[in-house]
């Protein structure tokens, strides 16, 4: 049995990485942002890869032998296996397989919809936390995705060709040298399109921001708090095909920051981020598959994560919502909040509670269990609102 950390193949893309913690039984690729369970099969004994978007107590297929297993349950199933495990018996039997293909989230939005067009269920609870649609979308050709481009012959647009070059340089030149807004850098200038892939630093930052919304791409994301005035977001985004959909933009009147990104049609993307904001700052989130870490948060707090692993430590938010589908969340508060909601759809979740306080509990439970262990009263003015779909929530004083 493997201590140290161990290399696991990507059955998605094929891309290996190193796993610190071999003794997990779920796993994320860092290169293009797919999780998954691993679950020992029945049939021939390995371990192999279950995707993460896998329904409750639904069948599975073995990736080595295609045998059916049941009972899948992502917390407490007698299959689950560990990563270093998987990767003992990837390296010892020499085994091969196709790509993994769970259920892929919602597709891209097309050209007609809104950015966050998608809203939560009918019946989800709502944080007061204000949300800046964004008025224009970046485009990284000059066209709507979705717009089909019409073709001519070469030879006849030669000299159109050239002439538009010329204006779209000067454009360049134009756009470079206008001012950037006072509070808001402009995130690092953008590359030539590359049709075969690319990766850009990206940096944007913004004072007299109280609210972040942010919509990412697949991949890692960090949010910490910090003691400082602004809004800073660092890291890279890579990609594969066409360069992804970028929009940066403050809002001076409520003060919300808007990072929005998208992946471009028919190509794959993924992030690595760091995003650090002021302790009371409120975080609207939404992620695709992928590794989220939030840290020291103390602003209204919400999550609409799918296939995604959040954890979440030191948090003095007084309220969060959040919205798992086929992922898991881990959550502990530093100072007791005054209401969450968490939603479960497919999904895991263990939130430790401050001890000393105590909550008013409500639950709605179509495929699963609530544990709580943590005091409660029908009175309090503290509330937990439960709504679980299929899935598992753990409440535990910390």
């Amino acid at each position: 049995m493997a201590h140290g950390p161990v290399t696991v193949p990507c059955p998605e893309c094929g891309a290996s990485s190193e796993v610190s913690d071999p003794g997990l039984s779920r796993w994320g690729c860092a290169s293009c942002g797919w999780a998954y369970f691993v679950r020992r099969c029945s049939a021939c004994g390995q371990a192999g890869y279950v995707g993460a978007l896998q329904g409750w107590h639904q069948e599975w297929t073995c990736v080595w032998c295609a045998a059916s297993n049941s009972g899948f349950s992502q917390n407490r199933d007698p299959a689950a296996a560990t990563i270093a495990e998987l990767a003992a018996d990837v390296a010892r039997q020499q085994l091969s397989h196709g790509p993994v293909k769970p259920a892929k989230p919602a597709p891209p939005l097309s050209a007609a919809e809104p950015a966050y067009a998608r809203a939560e269920p009918a019946d989800s609870p709502t944080i007061p936390i204000p949300i800046l649609l964004p008025a224009e979308t970046v485009m990284t050709d000059g066209r709507p995705p979705g717009t089909a481009r019409q073709r001519r012959p070469l030879g006849i647009l030669a000299p159109a060709l050239a002439a538009v070059a010329v204006i779209i340089v000067a454009a360049v030149l134009v756009i470079a040298a206008r001012p950037v807004p006072a509070g808001l850098e402009r995130a690092s200038a953008a590359s030539v399109p590359d049709m075969a892939g690319g990766t850009r630093a990206v940096s944007v930052t913004a004072g007299h921001a109280t609210t972040v919304d942010f919509q990412g791409v697949p991949g890692r994301l960090t949010i910490v708090a910090a003691d400082a005035s602004q809004v800073r977001l660092t890291g890279q985004l890579h990609w594969t095909g066409r360069p992804p959909v970028m929009v940066t933009r403050l809002d001076r009147s409520s003060h919300v920051l808007v990072l929005f990104y998208r992946c471009a049609a028919a190509s794959q993307c993924t992030e690595n981020y760091l995003l650090t904001v002021p302790p009371d700052t409120a975080i609207a989130l939404r992620q695709p598959p992928g590794q989220v870490t939030l840290a020291g948060l103390a602003g209204p707090l919400r999550i609409t994560a799918n296939g995604v692993n959040v954890s979440a430590t030191g948090l003095r938010s007084s309220t969060l919502l959040a919205t798992i589908t086929a992922g898991h969340l881990s959550a502990t508060f530093a100072a007791p909040p005054s209401r969450v909601t968490v939603i479960l759809v497919s999904a895991q979740a263990t939130l430790g509670l401050p001890r000393g306080a105590t909550y008013r509990i409500s639950q709605q439970v179509t495929s699963g269990y609530v544990r709580a262990d943590i005091p409660q009263d029908s009175t309090a003015a503290r509330t937990v609102t439960v709504r679980v779909r299929s899935g598992e929530l753990t409440l535990l004083p910390s």
